[in-house]
């Protein structure tokens, strides 16, 4: 037999069968094609996680919350806090407020919506692994509790271009709390005092005692959060009410290496206390990675 009629056979054969032909083809091309994006976003989940791990201020960290249900654990007030210091591989333990959504304006005119975290200023490790605009770090000795440091998206949802006309400028913050149908707000003026070029789901942060004012505000504990004196120089005006300690949501524990973040977590669990670290959900990207890369 030639090759010639060797063709010609296969062809009739492929014309006799086309529609199941034509469907092995595609089933084929959409298998390949399956393939490559699952073992893509295989790759993509195990890059991201190797992120997270250089991130090493975050990964040292572990998050403290008091299970609501539990009468005998501490509260997290400064006082219980501070002996939790002391604990084997612990670096410090960083009171914490956040999840504060507040809206941004700069001169009354473009606004956006951020949300707060607090910072304990120069010596915050949340800080550290940030990198900034034109290189100019948060200079903390130079400025009362009054400013906040914001990330570049945030800047150009203000529409300020370039970013760097923001530093050292004044920018609103608006405050509501709500309750039983009333709704009331408040705004703070904040020196804005650094630029970061990225910040984790966009976090702006602002000093620990102010957000700890927001905070009883919020829960209706103080009356006011009123700025007495210049825009470029506000405080805040302290409240008898304020002399009632602070109770935190939470709080995060810093190690001093990743290896100490497992015994630490189970001395603090077994103290009470709820605790949460990034290591958790880098632990569930490897496995489903690993799934995938099966599949």
């Amino acid at each position: 037999m030639r090759k010639t009629d060797l063709l010609q056979m296969t062809w009739k054969n492929i014309s006799r069968t086309r529609v199941f032909f034509t469907a092995n083809i595609i089933a084929v091309g959409v298998g390949i094609i399956l393939v490559v994006i699952m073992l893509s976003v295989s790759t993509a989940i195990k890059t991201y996680s190797r992120d997270l791990l250089r991130e090493e201020t975050s990964a040292l960290a572990i998050e403290i919350s008091v299970n609501p249900l539990s009468f005998k654990t501490p509260p997290l007030t400064r006082e219980n806090l501070e002996p939790l210091s002391g604990y084997s591989h612990v670096d410090r333990v960083v009171p914490l407020v956040q999840g504060i959504f507040a809206e941004v304006s700069y001169q009354g005119t473009s606004k956006t919506t951020i949300s707060l975290w607090s910072t304990i200023g120069a010596d915050d490790p949340e800080l550290v692994r940030l990198q900034w605009l034109k290189d100019k770090k948060p200079d903390f000795k130079k400025y009362h509790d009054s400013y906040i440091v914001v990330p570049e998206q945030i800047v150009q949802e203000l529409g300020i271009s370039p970013s760097a006309n923001l530093l050292d400028k004044p920018v609103t913050i608006t405050v509501i709390r709500r309750k039983e149908g009333r709704e009331q707000s408040e705004q703070l003026q904040l020196l804005v005092i650094a630029i970061a070029r990225q910040t984790r789901f966009f976090r702006c942060y602002a000093p620990l005692p102010i957000m700890e004012k927001i905070k009883k505000w919020q829960n209706w504990k103080i009356d006011s959060l009123y700025i007495p004196g210049t825009s470029a120089n506000p405080y805040l005006e302290p409240a008898s009410e304020e002399l009632e300690s602070m109770v935190f949501e939470s709080a995060l524990v810093y190690v001093h290496k990743l290896e100490e973040v497992a015994p630490v977590r189970e001395l603090l669990e077994k103290k009470g206390y709820r605790t949460a670290s990034i290591l958790d959900a880098i632990k569930r990207y490897e496995e489903i990675a690993a799934v995938i890369t099966i599949v």
